[in-house]
């Protein structure tokens, strides 16, 4: 499979407690200097569990989401290009279709909105991917 990561794209990603299943990540940048990316995940709302009200994510939002879902921007992920080209070979990372515009400047919005973003989340995307 001929893969490259850019921005909008998604993942399916082991991830949680015991890695053992699969979330929906979306990348949220360019490749900066380095040539990493800033990945965001996506989870479940869960009945009496905390969440992040920052964005929220509905079915419809993406093929992927089939239950009311947030942006856990707390929780970050910066990756080089190389290893999610090599997790996506090894079958590992699964591509799935990129996430709307409309959606993407949602989630994008809410990494100054919530606040539970890591400072530095701010600075580097500010640095890789400006918006105009």
């Amino acid at each position: 499979m001929n893969f490259s990561p850019y921005k909008r794209g998604t993942l399916l990603i082991p991830s949680g407690p015991k890695q053992d299943g699969l979330h929906l990540f979306v990348v949220m940048t360019d490749a900066c200097e380095n040539n990493h990316h800033l990945l965001l995940s996506v989870s479940t709302i869960r009945a009496g569990a905390f969440y992040d009200d920052a964005c929220l994510l509905a079915p419809g939002d993406h093929e992927f989401i089939k239950a009311a879902s947030y942006v856990v921007y707390r929780l970050p992920e910066k990756r080089s290009a190389e290893t999610l080209v090599k997790c996506v070979k090894g079958w590992l990372f699964h591509p799935r279709e990129d996430i709307a515009q409309n959606v993407f400047d949602r989630m994008y919005d809410g990494l100054w909105r919530s606040r539970f973003t890591p400072p530095w989340v701010l600075k580097y995307v500010q640095s890789t991917s400006p918006r105009p």
